[in-house]
């Protein structure tokens, strides 16, 4: 029967490390800490509640009644959809200089 090798002293070390870190990740997460995050989290998402978007009132969907593409709000999609139908975006262009030949195996 075999036995397993023993721990370099550097392994040995950064196990403790480790071990270290997760007590005090354990002794952080108590009762209390975790009803401050609840608590700190609920704060927040009712300071955002002002800017966001109802999407129950908001129909979104990617083609208009005709079946085709509907208008995005986006500039930003805008333009990258003007450049991909004006074949600015295209790979070999994009990629350029970026992608090296590999050497042949012999």
């Amino acid at each position: 029967m075999t036995s397993k090798a023993k721990e370099s002293a550097q392994v040995q070390k950064a196990r403790k490390k480790i071990e270290l870190q997760l007590q005090k990740a354990e002794k952080k997460m108590n009762p209390e800490a975790l009803s401050a995050m609840s608590r700190l989290i609920k704060e927040q998402l009712l300071r955002q509640q002002p800017g966001r978007i109802d999407l129950k009132k908001r129909q979104i969907t990617s083609l208009n009644k005709n079946a085709h593409y509907a208008k995005t709000e986006s500039k930003f999609i805008d333009k990258l959809i003007r450049q991909i139908k004006n074949d600015q975006f295209s790979g070999e262009k994009y990629l350029e200089g970026r992608i090296k030949k590999s050497p042949k195996k012999t």
